[in-house]
């Protein structure tokens, strides 16, 4: 398949999907999906925005994996100039639930009560969700193609869809509990979260999920991904709050669990060692779904764009970054957590 064909099968793919909402509340269903915001255009990605563009992770599965194109070189991830308007949406929710389940952290959040968590948290799994499950239809579909199987990269595309099956079941727990919060209206009491709010904006924001396997070794922080595994996700939000001023909220279900737990630690215990530069490196390397101010990225230094790109791009899971003690924002600034 070539590069083109691959990039009209995912948009086909992506075009073809229902409301995620459909499952808990298909009567008040609009119509067929909208190209979603998941991090609020008008509230939000103005803020870092720079002629109405921000640098965002070229993030068509088409891109990273035209894994079948024999006729190109091979193309790594990497950021790129979208619009506002363009980015950070995803085709997941009907104009109606777009605007209703989301109706709290579409506007400036002034307090993280119960509800917030649970929106902050809905947002960032059914992004996961979308994504995930249109992954798997699109490897399913090159796959299946004339000559596959005997391309060399076979084995490693049919392994990263096993990988999104896996993710995939957990992300539907995941979005189970919440839905039923949503349904039965009762207040959010099963969607936990850790929030710390720091006294500067940062030039970058992301909405997504992670799934930790381990996080913690003597006095760096490790933050491995483990897809083989069915741990839990952790919903990942850096945001702007209403008084301008970024905020890290970390949501989660899997209370008691072990990895969770020992994520959490290990980024409480790092509160004041640069706390907003860990948030904001961990959500570069690790979200597809990041946002940043444009003139802010191409102004690192080499080395610090190296940093980046590796964590994200790095196919070998089992080597680790040192992210604490990291400046790349150049920033002074105070912390505190306010859930």
């Amino acid at each position: 398949m070539t590069r083109k064909e691959l990039e009209e099968l995912d948009q086909k793919i992506k075009a073809n999907q229902t409301c995620i909402a459909h499952s808990f509340d298909a009567a008040n269903c609009s119509g067929g999906p909208i190209s979603s915001h998941s991090i609020a255009r008008s509230e939000q990605l103005k803020l870092i925005a720079e002629s109405d563009k921000v640098c965002v992770w070229n993030g068509s599965i088409s891109k990273c994996f035209h894994l079948m194109d024999e006729s190109e070189g091979s193309v790594k991830t990497s950021f790129e100039p979208w619009t506002i308007k363009k980015a950070s949406t995803f085709e997941g929710f009907c104009n109606h639930h777009d605007t209703q389940l989301f109706n709290r952290i579409d506007k400036p959040i002034t307090i993280f009560d119960d509800e917030v968590v649970l929106q902050l948290h809905y947002r960032a799994m059914s992004y996961e969700y979308f994504h995930k499950k249109t992954s798997i239809e699109f490897l399913e579909k090159i796959l299946s193609s004339d000559g596959a199987d005997k391309n060399l990269l076979y084995d490693m595309v049919e392994t990263t869809k096993e990988r999104d099956v896996i993710a995939l079941n957990d992300l539907k727990k995941e979005i189970s509990v919440c839905e039923k919060a949503f349904s039965t209206k009762n207040a959010n009491k099963d969607v936990k979260a850790i929030v710390f709010s720091f006294d500067v904006m940062a030039p970058v924001m992301c909405t997504g999920g992670w799934v930790p396997a381990y996080t913690i070794d003597k006095k760096i922080v490790l933050f491995q991904e483990d897809m083989k595994s069915i741990a839990p996700l952790i919903g990942l939000t850096l945001g702007i709050d209403a008084n301008n001023k970024s905020f890290w909220a970390l949501t989660y279900t899997a209370d008691n669990d072990t990895n969770v737990q020992k994520f959490i630690e290990s980024v409480k215990r790092y509160k004041n060692k640069r706390l907003l530069d860990i948030a904001v490196l961990f959500c570069l390397q690790k979200s597809q779904n990041s946002c940043c101010r444009p003139s802010w990225y191409n102004g690192l230094q080499k080395w610090r764009k190296e940093f980046i790109d590796r964590g994200f791009n790095e196919m070998d899971e089992s080597l680790h970054e040192r992210v604490v003690g990291v400046n790349l924002l150049n920033l002074a600034y105070t912390v505190k957590r306010v859930v």
